[in-house]
């Protein structure tokens, strides 16, 4: 019991950041948690939106993380929840399921590309906009 409790922990690795950008959106912050698991080969990242008040984050066209290792990493799947009027619900955080490709890789951080829109609701105006973000994460190399 003790020796399948120590190789849960060990198999799965939660970890909590503010995504490192060199971009700084004034209407919309992010937050990101990263939980692998090495029984699937899966990294899970869930990115949490918090828009000021009178912003919405639009759910078409689709949010976007382009991994920088895009031969090693693929999105296996992405879970939004939306509202009634189809924009993003920044109660629950989106999860980008990202399956490794190589189970041989070794990975320090998880680099990539965020791309979302982003709505005034007053003013009428919409953005897009791109931010380069890299997490410290550390996937041993299996071999």
């Amino acid at each position: 019991m003790i020796r399948r409790i120590f190789f849960v922990s060990f198999s799965i690795a939660i970890l909590s950041f503010n995504l490192i950008s060199q971009e700084i959106n004034k209407h919309v912050q992010t937050t990101s948690e990263l939980i692998y698991n090495s029984k699937l080969s899966t990294i899970n990242l869930n990115i949490k939106f918090q828009p000021i008040k009178g912003i919405h984050i639009n759910t078409e066209p689709q949010i976007e993380f382009i991994p920088d290792l895009s031969s090693s990493l693929k999105i296996k799947k992405r879970i939004i929840k939306k509202t009634n009027e189809d924009y993003l619900d920044t109660s629950t955080p989106v999860q980008f399921i990202i399956q490794l490709n190589n189970k041989k890789i070794k990975l320090d951080s998880l680099k990539g590309k965020l791309q979302y829109y982003y709505c005034s609701d007053e003013e009428g105006w919409c953005n897009r906009f791109t931010q380069n973000i890299s997490l410290p994460l550390n996937i041993p190399f299996n071999k």
